[in-house]
């Protein structure tokens, strides 16, 4: 992949990340696989509203052009209400419990990050998808696809104003022999107490930078690969709220050992 499809970031620990960038022909095949789901749920949303009595209208009248024009005005602002709130529902929640994707992007190998390469947050999905309002003016997609064919990282507005990239998310290749054959779970003398929350909350992006740090930290000298080692475990520390004191090498040490067993072991579920 050419390189002005791939975007890098230089973590706070000093440790680059990079990804290929998501074209607009994956992200609207993507889209229509998701917008086919929330169809389905919409129909059957329609169908049960209209069961209860709270709308007058049959299910396969929705397919006919003069329905809309017919309803009333409570009816059809129950209709568009039940449609953005599916809508927003369904695209904060399978990003926010998949991790960034969608079942579409999940389905074509995509994921949702923030800048700088984190994993994506409750509110940055929030405000991206509210943003989606904006994206379908006029037309289908028109403003946001627009924006993504003409944006240098491939980003809608709604990626814009919440700080997020959509990115190809290939399946992680099996790292090189590292710790071979131990489990966090299993790990007797263990340091730290990490919980699943304090793993989850670091993102996967966490574990290729620190597969990235091992690879680097082996070709340093030892001044420069302690003060790397320091650095990076001071903030994952800070993120997991640990206590550590970042003199102690071998207690920073032992931090990102840990943190990568529980990272591999979590993310191989």
């Amino acid at each position: 992949m050419d390189d002005a499809d791939r975007v890098r970031f230089e973590t706070p620990e000093d440790v680059e990340l990079s990804f290929d960038l998501a074209g607009p022909g994956s992200r609207a095949a993507a889209a229509l696989v998701d917008y086919a789901i929330i169809a389905l749920v919409v129909l059957a949303l329609i169908a049960a509203l209209a069961g209860a009595g709270a709308i007058a209208v049959r299910v396969r009248d929705l397919f006919d052009p003069s329905t809309l024009t017919e309803l009333g005005g409570f009816a059809l602002a129950v209709l568009i209400a039940a449609v953005f709130g599916v809508n927003l529902f369904y695209f904060v929640g399978t990003e926010w419990f998949l991790s960034g994707q969608s079942i579409g992007k999940r389905l074509f190998g995509l994921r949702v990050v923030r800048d700088g390469g984190y994993g994506l947050s409750f509110s940055a999905s929030l405000v991206r998808n509210v943003m989606r309002v904006v994206d379908m003016l006029p037309g289908p997609y028109f403003v946001g696809l627009l924006s993504v064919v003409l944006s240098k990282e491939r980003r809608r507005l709604g990626d814009f104003v919440a700080g997020t990239l959509v990115v190809r998310h290939a399946r992680p290749e099996a790292p090189r022999p590292r710790f071979e054959g131990v489990r966090y779970s299993t790990l007797a003398d263990r340091r730290y107490s990490l919980t699943r929350e304090q793993i989850d909350g670091l993102g996967r992006e966490a574990l290729p930078m620190l597969e990235s740090y091992f690879d680097r930290v082996e070709r340093m000298n030892g001044e420069n690969a302690r003060r790397l080692t320091r650095s990076i475990a001071s903030r994952l520390a800070a993120r997991m709220g640990i206590a550590l004191d970042v003199e102690d090498d071998a207690a920073a040490g032992a931090l990102l050992e840990e943190v990568y067993l529980a990272l591999r072991e979590r993310l191989s579920i």
